[in-house]
């Protein structure tokens, strides 16, 4: 996502007369590739992490298969993560950049379509975006590589 955008920038400082069309549709591919990718990771990552808290008896109020379902209902993605991060472990500084990339996820293709349409300011918000969603899944896996040192460590 992150490179598919960085190339996806490239062209905004070109001159009209120097932007070659292939260079712009395959960034365009570029980056449909590393969103479906990231989402796919995502998904994956999330149902691990969830698997996770059933394994340690910590029932979180999602199950499973929400996921993937999550993604469907905007509201409902914050809930699951929000949830995970706090049965994990997480504090009050784990909700805040849990809410922070929510709102860049759900906002930025409605922003950066409505206002910004082809303009870089897009860009620049979808690499916004993956930076706090790397921040949260690099959040909530420590969290649970600590809860599972914990249990590897009790008797």
């Amino acid at each position: 996502m992150i490179v598919g955008s960085l190339l996806n920038l490239a062209p905004h400082f070109l001159f009209e007369d120097d932007r070659p069309r292939w260079f712009a549709v395959g960034t365009n591919v570029i980056l449909r590739l590393g969103l479906a990718g990231a989402i796919g990771g995502f998904i994956t990552w999330l149902g691990a992490a969830m698997s996770n808290l059933v394994r340690w008896g910590l029932r979180p109020r999602w199950s499973g298969d929400w996921a993937l379902w999550c993604w469907f209902i905007p509201v409902l993605s914050l809930l699951v993560m929000r949830d995970v991060a706090r049965r994990s472990g997480s504090g009050p500084g784990g909700t805040v950049l849990i809410v922070g990339w929510w709102v860049t996820f759900v906002f930025e293709p409605i922003v950066g379509y409505l206002f910004f349409r082809g303009r870089p300011v897009a860009a620049e918000m979808t690499i916004c975006a993956a930076v706090l969603a790397i921040a949260v899944v690099l959040h909530v896996t420590d969290l649970q590589e600590r809860r599972q040192a914990e249990f590897d460590a009790a008797p």
